[in-house]
């Protein structure tokens, strides 16, 4: 009976520390595995878990990928958006990049909602360096390479010289809700930014259904 105890005592230790690591880096306490990374430094190895979500009409998909901060960093969201077009026949499709973008916001309060606030950060992402293939779980995304641009809105906080790196491998799973949801809550933030008018040609037609 003491060793069970004893088990169970170094179980809620470990938990605690885990919870306490978890606050510093803004995700709880299981995030899920690692699939994104977004630095200065090409090398740098996946740390940080997103969510991804697409939905697609014909020959046309949008996928988003979403991280959203908490505890130490509430209010903090970083959001990848995809604009994705078919290129093989039915039986096996693969899409390329039409338009990517990156973004990071921060909001002054605290609110549950997909998006708020303004942004501090934008980043273009190259076609080049991103592959798209259909999987067992919907939709496999990969990018490890260069992003360029920033926020016109941020001067401050982004001055496109840092964060050119951007490196992700993840699943996406079929969500209009959620995709919807995130892309209208960015749309009016994106509208003001020069960078982000590329991909707003792309996003219309979504937010038309």
């Amino acid at each position: 009976m003491r060793r069970v105890f004893m088990i169970v005592k170094v179980l809620v230790v470990v938990l605690a520390l885990c919870a306490c690591v978890s606050c510093d880096r803004g995700v709880g306490i299981f995030p899920g595995p690692t699939n994104f990374a977004w630095s200065e430094c090409p090398a740098e190895s996946l740390d940080t878990h997103v969510d991804g979500h697409f939905y697609g009409r014909e020959e046309e998909l949008w996928a988003v990928l979403r991280w959203k901060g908490s505890a130490l960093r509430t209010g903090e969201d970083v959001v990848v958006l995809l604009c994705l077009k078919e290129t093989t026949n039915k039986m096996h499709p693969v899409y390329q990049l039409d338009h990517g973008l990156l973004v990071l916001t921060r909001s002054a309060f605290t609110k549950d909602q997909d998006i708020e606030g303004r942004i501090n950060r934008l980043r273009v992402l190259d076609k080049k360096w991103f592959s798209c293939e259909t999987c067992s779980r919907g939709i496999c995304l990969t990018y490890n390479g260069l992003v360029f641009g920033k926020s016109n809105r941020s001067e401050v906080t982004d001055e496109g010289t840092d964060r050119l790196q951007l490196r992700f491998e993840v699943n996406g799973r079929k969500n209009r809700t959620k995709v919807f949801s995130i892309v209208k809550g960015l749309y009016p933030l994106l509208e003001k930014e020069k960078d982000a008018q590329g991909i707003l040609v792309c996003l219309a037609p979504l937010l038309e259904e």
